[in-house]
C-alpha cells in the first residue's frame, strides 16, 4: 500500500496568507482619502442624502437615491390608478407650497398619466397645473388646462378663475369677459369676478378701439403706397438691382418691388421718397463731392425743382462757405452735375437747370438705394479734369 501524502500545515498557510496581505497592503502607495466628510462639506454631503434632506432638489433626476425611493412609492401593486393619481396630487401640492413650479407641473402631469376613471380627480389636477403653469409664466399652457379641467367638470369654479386670470395676462380680454359670466352664473355675488369682468370688459373697449385705429392706419398706408407706386410707374424710373428681370421688367413690378423694399428695409427717421397731395414726388437726394469727401443731403428735393436752386443756396456768395472749400473754388458759376452710368461705367452730365424728373428720367439713370446720387465738380479746380479721366480710361 502506498504511503500517504503528508497534510500541509494549515496554520502556517494561514500565517503566510496574513504576512502576504500584510506586505501587500504596505506596500500600496500611500495617499490621503479626499472623498470622505470633513469640517467643512459635511452638511452639504448630508443634504445628499434623503432621509438628511432639509429641501428637496428642484429636479428630482439629479438625486438618483431620491428617485429611487420616488419610483418605490408608486410601486405598490394593491394601489388603484385613483390612488396613484391622487398621490401625486398630493406631491404637486408639496411641490406647489414650496413654490418649485416646474416640479409641481411634473407632479400633476404625473397623475393626469394615471388616467383613472374620476373626472374629479383628474379635473383638480388640471386646474393645479394650471396654478403652477401660471406662476410659471406659462399662460397660454396655464388657459389649455383650464380649458381641460372645465371639460371634465363644467361647474368648476377654481378653474373659471384660472382662465380668467390667463385671459387677462395674454390680453385676450374678449374671452376674459365670457369666462366672467360663466363664472357669474355659478357664483353671482363673487366680487372678485366681479371686479374682473368691469376691468377686462373695459380693456376689451379699448383694445377694440386700438385695433379699429391701427387697421385703419394700415388701410391709409397701403393707399398711399399704391398712389406712390402708379406715381413711380408712370415717370418710366429705372432701379439698379431690381428683385424682378432687370430693366426689361414690367414697369408696375418694378415700381410695387421698389417701394416694397423702402418699406421693409428704411431705417427709422431716415429720408424716403414719399408724394404729396399734389402728385408731386420729393425724394431724399445726396450730393458727393469727391475732391474733398464730403456729401450733402437734400431730405425733400421735389422733382420739379432745378438742381441750380439747391445749389444756389448751398453755395450762396452771400453765406460763409463749407469748412473743406475756404478759397471758395465751389461757386454755382464753377459747378457740375455728374451721375455714375452703372452699366457703361461713366460719368454722364446733367445740366444744373433741367428739374430733377428730367435727370431721373433719363435713359442712363439708375436709383440705387431709394437715394438719387449725384457728383458735383468744381471746374476750378485741377481735381475735375483728374477725376473725369478715371472714368474714360
Amino acid at each position: 500500500m502506498a504511503e500517504s501524502a503528508e497534510k500541509p500545515d494549515v496554520k502556517k498557510l494561514a500565517e503566510k496568507l496574513d504576512q502576504d496581505i500584510d506586505e501587500f497592503i504596505d506596500n500600496l502607495p500611500k495617499s490621503k482619502y479626499k472623498d470622505g466628510f470633513s469640517e467643512d462639506n459635511w452638511q452639504e454631503e448630508f443634504d445628499k442624502i434623503p432621509l438628511f434632506m432639509t429641501e428637496a432638489p428642484e429636479n428630482i433626476e439629479d438625486c438618483p437615491q431620491l428617485e429611487a425611493l420616488q419610483q418605490i412609492k408608486f410601486a405598490s401593486e394593491e394601489s388603484t390608478r385613483e390612488d396613484d393619481a391622487l398621490m401625486h396630487k398630493d406631491d404637486g401640492n408639496q411641490w406647489f407650497k414650496k413654490k418649485m413650479y416646474k416640479q409641481a407641473v411634473k407632479a400633476y402631469a404625473e397623475g393626469i398619466k394615471q388616467k383613472c376613471a374620476d373626472k374629479d380627480i383628474n379635473a383638480v389636477l388640471y386646474t393645479n397645473r394650471a396654478a403652477a403653469h401660471f406662476h410659471l409664466g406659462n399662460h397660454r399652457s396655464s388657459l389649455n388646462d383650464a380649458k381641460e379641467a372645465l371639460n371634465l367638470k363644467p361647474d368648476h369654479v377654481k378653474a373659471v378663475n384660472r382662465a380668467i386670470d390667463s385671459c387677462m395676462q395674454l390680453k385676450e380680454y374678449g374671452e376674459a369677459v365670457q369666462w366672467c359670466d360663466k363664472g357669474l352664473q355659478m357664483q353671482p355675488s363673487d366680487k372678485k369676478i366681479l371686479d374682473l369682468r368691469v376691468q377686462s370688459a373695459k380693456l376689451k373697449k379699448s383694445a377694440d378701439k386700438e385695433k379699429r385705429k391701427k387697421q385703419l392706419e394700415e388701410k391709409k398706408q397701403r393707399a398711399a403706397e399704391e398712389k406712390l407706386i402708379a406715381a413711380l410707374k408712370t415717370r418710366n424710373l429705372r432701379f439698379l438691382s431690381d428683385p424682378v428681370d432687370g430693366e426689361d421688367g414690367d414697369p408696375d413690378e418694378q415700381a410695387k418691388a421698389f417701394v416694397t423694399s423702402l418699406q421693409s428695409n428704411e431705417p427709422s427717421g431716415r429720408s424716403m421718397v414719399n408724394l404729396d397731395n399734389e402728385g408731386v414726388l420729393h425724394w431724399p437726394v445726396r450730393f458727393l463731392y469727391p475732391e474733398h469727401g464730403h456729401s450733402d443731403l437734400v431730405s425733400a428735393f421735389n422733382e420739379d425743382t432745378r438742381f441750380l436752386d439747391h445749389l444756389e443756396v448751398m453755395f450762396s456768395l452771400e453765406e460763409a462757405p463749407p469748412e473743406w472749400d475756404p478759397e471758395r473754388k465751389y461757386q454755382v458759376k464753377n459747378l457740375k452735375v455728374y451721375f455714375e452710368d452703372y452699366d457703361a461705367g461713366k460719368l454722364v452730365e446733367l445740366k444744373a437747370d433741367p428739374p430733377l424728373k428730367t435727370a431721373l428720367q433719363h435713359p442712363r439713370y439708375q436709383i440705387v438705394g431709394g437715394v438719387p446720387t449725384f457728383f458735383i465738380l468744381s471746374t476750378a479746380t485741377p481735381y475735375h479734369e483728374q477725376f473725369l479721366k478715371k472714368y474714360s480710361k
